[in-house]
């Protein structure tokens, strides 16, 4: 029977790990949002790539982080966290400093949305978008870049939507735009480091986010995600990007026309499109009623 990989809980790398990367220190990647959906296929794919020693997988959930050390054939860390705590970035500081690692690949996958508008979403739901989607983001980046050399790859997790203000998702579209700045702006000063960051900025993807960003209040949901990518197409396309240092991975032509359309036509515009296609979902809707 073919041996499994080895488990490691986030205790356990507190300790110092016998040297096994060039220079003494070994090669890690760290995923966050890797229970489920781009944050497990970013592991899956970072793991055929045998190009670290360790994948350290975050989430909330251990029984899905425990799924998906299942599928890996690199040795695992995993840390059940909620990332919107801030006390849960304790745990990887320590072992970091601990472990000393190389971070090859840091891929920023947790996220989070709710589909509603300004008034009928709580502040608690408005509030965890902009702490999981942005301020985990640079925390996390900001713990894993001491460890990056030249060649290390960073994966911000954006979206489409962050080149367009989307009422009903204004929040989430919101916190999108903020990472794809950020990933520029980050880009140019890591440059000299020869670090790359590239921007992961897909159309709608089948996941299981689009099953939880409903809210019991919103009205105008949309009802049918076209031009769907897999989240393999997508992983595969942002690895691809990083590895040619590429500062966005836009995945499908579709997304494509969509990112110069929304960087060419006045907001106003947009936003009256985007109107446009809520209500004529409602419409269709309405009328199968």
């Amino acid at each position: 029977m073919e041996e499994k990989n080895e488990t490691v809980t986030a205790e356990e790398t507190l300790r110092t790990p016998e040297p096994r990367a060039a220079g003494g220190h070994s090669q890690i990647a760290i995923i966050t949002g890797a229970s489920s959906g781009i944050g497990r296929e970013f592991a899956r794919q970072i793991d055929r790539l045998k190009e670290v020693d360790e994948i350290w997988i975050i989430a909330r959930g251990l029984k899905k982080l425990d799924e998906t050390r299942e599928e890996l054939d690199t040795p695992v860390v995993q840390f059940p966290l909620d990332l919107t705590k801030k006390e849960s970035f304790d745990n990887i500081r320590e072992a970091l400093l601990r472990q000393m690692p190389i971070v090859k690949y840091l891929v920023n996958a947790a996220g989070y949305g709710k589909f509603g508008s300004t008034t009928e979403l709580t502040l608690e739901e408005s509030e965890g978008i902009i702490e999981l989607n942005d301020r985990a983001l640079v925390t996390m980046t900001g713990l894993a870049v001491p460890y990056m050399v030249g060649g290390s790859h960073i994966l911000h997790m954006g979206s489409i939507s962050a080149y367009m203000p989307l009422p009903d998702f204004a929040a989430y579209a919101a916190s999108k735009a903020f990472v794809v700045s950020y990933s520029y702006a980050q880009r140019a000063e890591l440059k000299p480091k020869g670090i790359t960051v590239t921007a992961v900025c897909p159309f709608w993807v089948k996941t299981a986010f689009f099953d939880r960003v409903a809210n019991a209040n919103a009205t105008r949901i949309p009802e049918k995600y076209r031009f769907m990518s897999s989240p393999d197409h997508v992983v595969k396309k942002a690895l691809k990007a990083a590895k040619k240092n590429k500062p966005v991975s836009i995945n499908r032509p579709a997304a494509k026309c969509l990112h110069v359309a929304a960087k060419l036509l006045p907001k106003r515009v947009v936003i009256a499109l985007w109107r446009g296609m809520q209500k004529r979902q409602r419409s269709e809707k309405e009328a199968k009623i």
